[in-house]
């Protein structure tokens, strides 16, 4: 098994974990697909606050993901940029 950072092709797959992960709590939605197309466009504009990573099968089949997103913190003196992660969404296929 191999941890990879998500990339854009790996949209469908990451829509689906969610889906799994989160479907039952979101009955106004159709299905996986449209879901897939809602979350290509919103992930598109939350790219640099929001990053995925997933796990790997040889094959390479996704059976895992975790997001983290980055929020801006307070800056100190001699640096004005820092950045929080917060853990979210983190799932793994029952069977792996």
């Amino acid at each position: 098994m191999r941890i990879d950072r998500a990339a854009p092709d790996d949209v469908s797959s990451l829509a689906e974990l969610l889906w799994l992960h989160h479907g039952q709590y979101t009955p106004d939605q159709d299905s996986v697909e449209r879901f897939a197309t809602d979350l290509a466009p919103w992930w598109q504009a939350h790219h640099h606050s929001h990053v995925a990573f997933v796990a790997r099968l040889e094959n390479p089949q996704i059976v895992g993901m975790a997001w983290v997103a980055l929020v801006p913190r307070i800056p100190r003196p001699g640096t004005m940029v820092r950045l929080s992660a917060d853990l979210q969404s983190v799932f793994v296929r029952p069977e792996h």
